[in-house]
Parts: structure tokens; sequence; C-alpha cells
């Protein structure tokens, strides 16, 4: 198979049976949000290296994707160690591993004071062809994470009491004086910013009517 773009990540959660957290590893074609590989463990580089040799090996051979991920730099060390190889150097015993000129990837970092997210930044590590490509691809989804907060998800600080015990969510937007209506998340942009709706600008989002 070949993907375009596989975005890397890792989840974190507690099982009561085991007293510890457990991290699950995860990679995802960007396009179509398909799971292409997973793996359970703990946050370390070894379970690093077992996810992206998964992923590898359910891809063609010569088909060298896009990646993106957050900071953690597991991610790195892993992509780095499965995309190379071995050269002859003249002036050294032993042949020099070197990662692939074709191998792109990205990562968005985050920055924080306390529990607060103050900064939000890509940075690219791997590779210099078609750099904008990755760089626009985590923004859409960065836009796309920011609409669905805004217009989408309603929070329960912000609800109203309707009497009787009942209460009606709200967004932010909601609370901001919108008119009310509570909008529908339909998708996430692709690589080229079209949505199930049609194409659209980069970082926007199709809602039907509207």
């Amino acid at each position: 198979m070949r993907w375009g773009h596989i975005q890397l990540d890792e989840l974190v959660g507690k099982v009561r049976r085991w007293g510890r957290r457990v991290w699950v590893w995860v990679a995802q074609d960007v396009k179509t949000k398909a799971w292409l590989a997973w793996w359970v463990g703990r946050r370390k580089q070894v379970d690093a290296h077992r996810l992206i040799h998964r992923v590898k090996a359910v891809q063609a051979e010569d088909h060298v994707p896009a990646y993106s991920s957050d900071g953690l730099n597991q991610y790195f060390y892993g992509l780095t160690a499965h995309y190379g190889q071995w050269v002859e150097e003249e002036g050294r015993r032993k042949p020099v591993w070197q990662v692939l000129p074709e191998l792109l990837y990205g990562q968005l970092r985050k920055r924080k004071r306390g529990y607060r997210l103050k900064h939000v930044y890509t940075k690219m590590l791997c590779g210099a062809r078609a750099v904008a490509y990755t760089e626009r691809s985590l923004r859409r989804r960065i836009a796309m994470a920011a609409a669905y907060y805004n217009y989408c998800r309603t929070h329960q600080s912000l609800r109203v009491e309707m009497g009787a015990g009942r209460y009606r969510g709200r967004t932010p937007t909601m609370a901001l004086g919108g008119d009310g209506t509570l909008l529908e998340c339909v998708g996430i942009p692709d690589s080229s910013g079209v949505l199930s709706g049609g194409p659209q600008p980069a970082g926007s989002v199709w809602i039907p009517g509207r």
C-alpha cells in the first residue's frame, strides 16, 4: 500500500488491573483517517520502534510517505532507524548509517506554562522537499480543531438552566451571543483542503446550508 501522509500519535490510559499507565501508539492515514498500525506498551524508545516497524510492514518497500507527529523525540529516532541505509564513506573503517533523503517528517510542537497552552508551532526534522505541504496539513488540523471547539462542542461550564432540573448546552460561540444554532462538524480537510461537502479554502469548515 502507498499512503501520502501518516500521522503518528500516542494516547495514555490507566489500567486498574495492572496498576499502571499504558500507552497506545497509533499510526493514522491523514486522508482516510484509517488506523494503519498500533502498539500497546510504555512510553519508551522500543515502543516507538515497534510502531514504526508495523507501519513499514504494511507499505510498499519502495515507498516513503510523509510523517507528522507531536514533539515526542522517540518518533524521530524510530523513523530515522527504519528509513535509511548503510553507506561506505572514504576514510572510515565501518559503514555509516544515512537517512534516506526522501523521508519527510514534521512535528507539531506545543509550549505550555503550567496547564495553559501558550504557543503552537511546526518544525521540519527530516527532508527539504514539499515542506510547505506537511506544514499546511498540520495547520489545517489545528484550524479544524479550533472550529470544532468554538462552534460544535458544548461546554458544561457554559450550560444554561432551563428549569425542572434540565440544562441546555452551549458552545463558546453561543455564549458570545451567537444565533443559538449548534453546528455539526462534518470532517477534517485532507492535504488538498477538500471536505465531504466539496472543495474548501484551507482551514475552513464546511457546514450545510451556510
